[in-house]
């Protein structure tokens, strides 16, 4: 996904990934979003090397915009959650819901009949992609080439849904031997509860057609509209098989 950006953007962005052998870490300076700004894929080799930790909480704290964080899945957490605590790094919110697809599952409700969902095909949808995405995450519009360039990128499938002819909401697929990464879905705030997520999920998986898919949410931080991705995905088929726990620097 970073890759596909143009170097301009990734210049006005602060885009960036530095990757070591037991962690990956990923920087948007001006785009103050988590998924963009954290450090994940941590193995206990990680956590159990004082120079490594140093080392990727200079790199965030150099790099990543305010709010960062670091990602621990739950065999990793007791002995990192005590390392990060020494550094002033706790744990933050309800952390993320990890879910896998076997290539089973009750499948989509009916999709409602003003609903269309479409695969961009060309430069202007595209470009119609990206203001979506944009709209949709409340990304800067100096985002806008990197979402474009991603729609069109080898590996990639991006959709539009539109209701009644009106883009409604957005999302990707990325598809590698049988195996598929479902997100950045979005669907814009006065088109939600009508389905359309479910319906996204339901054609990237037709077309992409895996045997394997997976797809993370935030969990939900309270009992309203931010637990609807969660409970698509479950609706769908997919199992919540573990949640990672997000760890943020203490405010000073």
């Amino acid at each position: 996904m970073v890759a596909a950006a143009p170097i301009a953007t990734c210049k006005l962005l602060g885009l960036r990934c530095h990757k070591t052998d037991n962690a990956t870490m990923l920087a948007a300076s001006a785009v103050p979003r988590t998924p963009f700004n954290r450090c994940f894929a941590l193995s206990s080799d990680w956590h159990s090397n004082d120079e490594e930790v140093a080392e990727a909480l200079t790199w965030l704290r150099c790099h990543a915009a305010p709010g960062w964080v670091l990602q621990l899945d739950p065999d990793e957490l007791g002995t990192a959650a005590s390392v990060l605590s020494r550094e002033g790094i706790v744990a933050s919110g309800k952390g993320w819901a990890k879910f896998q697809w076997m290539g089973s599952g009750p499948g989509a409700e009916q999709a409602p009949p003003d609903l269309e969902i479409e695969a961009v095909r060309d430069d202007a949808m595209a470009l119609d992609f990206a203001d979506l995405v944009l709209a949709g995450f409340g990304f800067p519009s100096a985002a806008a080439p990197w979402f474009a360039e991603l729609a069109r990128r080898d590996g990639w499938s991006a959709y539009i849904a539109y209701v009644d002819g009106k883009p409604a909401g957005a999302g990707a697929v990325f598809c590698r031997l049988h195996q598929a990464w479902l997100g950045i879905d979005t669907t814009l705030t006065s088109f939600r509860r009508r389905g359309l997520q479910l319906a996204l999920i339901e054609r990237w998986l037709r077309d992409a057609g895996p045997k394997f898919a997976i797809a993370e949410t935030a969990l939900p931080q309270s009992s309203d509209l931010d637990g609807a991705s969660n409970r698509n995905y479950s609706k769908f088929g997919f199992l919540n098989t573990y949640n990672s726990m997000n760890f943020a620097s203490v405010p000073t």
